[in-house]
This record gives C-alpha cells, structure tokens and sequence, in this order.
C-alpha cells in the first residue's frame, strides 16, 4: 500500500540535511545518495538500471548514519522497496452464486 507521497527527491533532501557529511563519512552511501537525488520514483530508470538497485545500495551502506530522523526514513524506504518487489496485483478468485455458479471475482494480493 504506498501511502507515501514523497518523492526519491524528497527523501534525499531530508537524509542531506540530516547527515551533512555523507560524502566524507561515507563514500558508497553517497554515491547511492547522489544518483537517486533527481528521481521521483523506484521505476524510474538510472543508467545502470532501475533506480530502486540504488536506494537499496544506499540502505546497505547507510549503517553510519543513526538517530530518529535516520532511522524512520530507512523504514520508509525499505517499505517502499518491500512494495516495488511485491506489487498488488489482480488475481481472479472463485465464488459462487445461489444457485452454486462459478461467478468470478476480482480481488487485489500481493504477487
């Protein structure tokens, strides 16, 4: 269920003014930081591949960065991950009318 309004953008703002010295404290957090920066969305495409591979590089290599502020936009972007790998998609259910037809149903799951 993505709740969440903020873009890639959004968030890498928030974690820059948060962690100011990411380039020094942390050279491959950076980099991850930096490329997803201009993006809006895990879809969205980075030349290496789908943007999501670097918000996830990022998440690996942040383990310096701490406090409150840190750890809820972690928790927001690895439930965002969580909902780019396991989209809700349409799956046909089977149910039955009063006379036991099968009538088909459209319900929403997680693949």
């Amino acid at each position: 269920m993505q709740h969440n309004l903020k873009s890639l953008y959004d968030f890498s703002r928030e974690i820059y003014a948060d962690w100011p010295n990411v380039n020094v404290s942390n050279r491959q957090a950076a980099m991850y930081l930096f490329a997803f920066s201009n993006y809006h969305m895990l879809r969205d495409h980075y030349v290496a591949g789908p943007i999501a591979s670097c918000v996830r590089g990022f998440l690996v290599h942040a383990g310096g960065w701490r406090g409150e502020t840190a750890r809820q936009i972690k928790a927001e972007l690895w439930e965002l991950l969580d909902e780019y790998d396991n989209p809700i998609v349409p799956s046909i259910k089977p149910t039955y009318d009063e006379h036991n037809e099968l009538l088909p149903m459209v319900a929403w799951t997680r693949r």
